[in-house]
């Protein structure tokens, strides 16, 4: 289903969520070379552990080569889609807000290309996975979610055949990334790869595996996508194309695509400190909470 949102008088109220962006408890989950990634989680406010929690996993974006460290953090503790994960975890759901390795040299440089991006958000989720016992994850009721670049990475952790993609049962992405034959992103693909997975393919090759458009299936878990119709950074058919080979495999799909707005709508920080409008942002965030009650979230 495709559906248009038009912008609406705002109603919510989000300010206690984005003071609040940090997660409770942050954990190096792998580390690289000397750099120690992390994931950050935020407890529901009744949280105990002998309990079983929906898990809400967030991927931040960036253009996949920045992060966002706030003023009030020593070092990184939950990124641009924090108050999210505090949102949820206040509505009972267990949330993870996770970090992965920056692409350096336009993804060319060995160790920091697209690929090692995603595998440190499936190392991240394998984490959560052996750790979901102790932690009181649901296994039943899992979603990540992932905003433009983390959109991307998002879509690859339900799609890519590299590494298992049945932890998540449902994907939300906003403004992702789908599809690498779009020049614009195509280009962060390194033609010469020593990664393994993609040393003997050609660059063509390489675009296909890493395309999650490439892979879905009727296997492929279903998705909220979230769109602004006139964003100019990460065009709208990336989104479309998703949906419509979703939809295709007889998988359940839903595009909301909001009018007149563009990129980053659901960046809270950035949307106060634009003077964009919230009520994109509001938008977006009824379309979630309709998506995860109708699954128990």
């Amino acid at each position: 289903m495709v559906n248009y949102r038009r912008l609406e008088e705002t109603r919510d109220d989000f300010s206690s969520a984005m003071a609040r962006h940090s997660g409770d408890e942050t954990r190096v989950y792998k580390t690289v070379g000397d750099e120690k990634l992390r994931i950050s989680l935020y407890y529901p406010r009744d949280y105990d552990p002998a309990r079983r929690y929906p898990l809400l996993v967030c991927v931040h974006g960036g253009g996949w080569a920045s992060r966002k460290v706030f003023p009030d953090q020593e070092e990184w503790a939950g990124d641009y889609l924090g108050f999210l994960a505090r949102r949820y975890a206040e509505r009972g759901c267990l949330c993870a807000s996770i970090d992965y390795r920056l692409m350096r040299g336009d993804g060319k440089t060995p160790g920091y290309e697209l690929i090692d991006l995603y595998e440190d958000c499936a190392d991240a989720a394998d984490y959560l996975r052996a750790h979901a016992d102790e932690l009181g994850i649901d296994r039943q009721r899992t979603a990540v979610l992932g905003e433009s670049a983390g959109g991307y990475l998002a879509a690859a952790l339900v799609t890519l055949p590299i590494r298992d993609h049945s932890f998540f049962r449902t994907a939300i992405l906003a403004n992702p990334i789908t599809d690498l034959f779009d020049p614009r992103w195509g280009a962060r693909v390194a033609d010469e790869s020593a990664h393994p997975v993609l040393s003997a393919l050609s660059g063509p090759e390489k675009r296909a595996l890493l395309s999650p458009v490439c892979h879905i299936t009727e296997e492929t878990c279903p998705t909220l996508l979230l769109h602004g119709a006139c964003d100019g950074v990460v065009f709208p058919f990336h989104a479309l194309k998703y949906h419509d080979l979703l939809a295709a495999c007889g998988r359940e799909a839903r595009l909301e695509l909001i009018e007149n707005t563009g990129h980053a709508f659901m960046l809270a920080e950035y949307v106060l400190e634009g003077g964009r409008s919230l009520s994109a942002l509001e938008c977006g965030v009824r379309a979630i909470d309709e998506w995860l009650a109708a699954r128990g979230f």
